[in-house]
């Protein structure tokens, strides 16, 4: 290594280092998620798709897809979500990278997630937003809002926005742009979640036909959801000291500080609820095969959506359907490196909608120490999961 950089200067060794890794990336570790045209079933209302012929092939790619990995993307979608899908990612570049510095760090403090009971609104690095809570902080900034009305569930409340009241400025024109940046956030950020709502419907709606149950079994269960739409922007993971460490010059030498603790994005872990539909400006996203015994990259699909399923889904069909342990890494370096950013929706059911036992000849033979949805409602499994159980009325102790 001390020869390498006697040579070549660091930076040339980091960019053929970031080449070959491009090289090698496509044969050696990115994951072929099957892609499927859901446009059947988006082609009617769904309280009127049982009045038509079933697309069997659609249900049966899903059902495959669900019993090896749980990871899945869902194409063939309207313009409708496609339009509300490309507003919200520019309404979600524009939030975190704003060209008014101080600007945005007035609405970033003002909607901060500290204030809400719910933890919705900005959270910066390090601000509790981790997936694996022993880990050193992880490297992303993210924005979280979700069902609201006040009241009619632990999980349902206000959320929490960019207002130009907390402005300072007094110029004219800059002001006009402050409020038009925070009106447009809202209304996109809500449509996108709406169209998400819409869409997760029809995924629950045919994951419901692929384990043998009426097409109503889990959509019935998701009139007032408790979800949530989470957007992130996760830094490559190369920017930060913790990882890299810094190069010093000792004479004619360079030494490298390499700490020890590397910080990552995101790191492993499942999500708990049912469905979880997600978007990503690019790589970054990992999921661990369970056939490989390793962790693979899942690429984008242009206008196209990752369905996975969470620990609610495993649960409730007693194991025959997977939640899969994911990560994220924003690799990127050299002149490929970017900020990625993703929208990640958390379809969930209705908080005091009841785990009632699937009845699908499908599942009768799967280990039922899997299910232990026995007793509780949707909502409270997600809370003990979550460790929220004090939101019911609990001791937060």
């Amino acid at each position: 290594q001390t020869l390498y950089h006697r040579v070549l200067p660091i930076s040339l060794i980091h960019k053929y280092c970031c080449t070959l890794y491009y090289l090698i990336l496509p044969i050696a570790i990115i994951m072929k998620v099957p892609v499927i045209d859901i446009s059947p079933f988006l082609e009617y209302p769904l309280q009127s798709n049982n009045e038509h012929p079933v697309p069997q092939e659609v249900v049966n790619q899903v059902n495959s897809a669900c019993e090896s990995h749980g990871f899945f993307y869902i194409s063939g979608l309207d313009d409708q979500t496609i339009t509300a899908m490309s507003k919200a990612i520019s309404q979600v570049k524009e939030f975190f990278d704003h060209g008014n510095q101080e600007f945005m760090k007035q609405y970033k403090e003002q909607c901060s997630s500290r204030n809400s009971k719910l933890y919705r609104g900005y959270t910066q690095t390090g601000g509790g937003n981790n997936c694996v809570s022993a880990s050193p902080a992880e490297l992303k900034e993210s924005f979280t809002i979700g069902a609201e009305g006040e009241g009619k569930s632990p999980m349902h409340g206000p959320n929490v926005w960019p207002s130009p009241t907390v402005s300072t400025t007094t110029d004219s024109n800059t002001k006009k742009n402050e409020q038009e940046f925070c009106r447009l956030f809202q209304q996109d950020m809500m449509h996108y979640y709406a169209q998400l709502l819409r869409i997760s419907r029809h995924v629950a709606h045919i994951l419901a036909l692929s384990l043998n149950l009426s097409g109503d079994f889990f959509t019935k269960r998701m009139i007032d959801p408790v979800a949530q739409l989470v957007a992130f922007k996760y830094p490559p993971e190369d920017n930060d000291d913790d990882n890299v460490g810094e190069c010093q010059k000792d004479g004619s030498k360079l030494k490298r500080v390499q700490k020890m603790k590397r910080r990552v994005s995101c790191g492993e872990h499942t999500d708990c609820g049912f469905l979880t539909l997600l978007v990503q400006t690019s790589p970054g996203l990992e999921v661990y095969s369970r056939g490989t015994l390793s962790w693979h990259i899942v690429d984008p699909v242009e206008n196209a959506i990752l369905v996975n399923l969470g620990d609610l889904t495993q649960s409730w069909t007693r194991g025959k359907y997977k939640s899969t342990p994911h990560r994220v890494h924003n690799r990127s370096c050299g002149d490929k490196r970017t900020d990625r950013y993703s929208l990640v929706f958390f379809a969930n059911c209705d908080f005091d909608a009841s785990l009632d036992d699937l009845d699908s000849s499908d599942t009768t033979e799967v280990d039922d120490k899997v299910n232990d949805t026995a007793v509780i409602t949707a909502g409270e499994y997600m809370l003990d999961k979550l460790g929220l159980m004090w939101l019911m009325g609990e001791d937060k102790n």
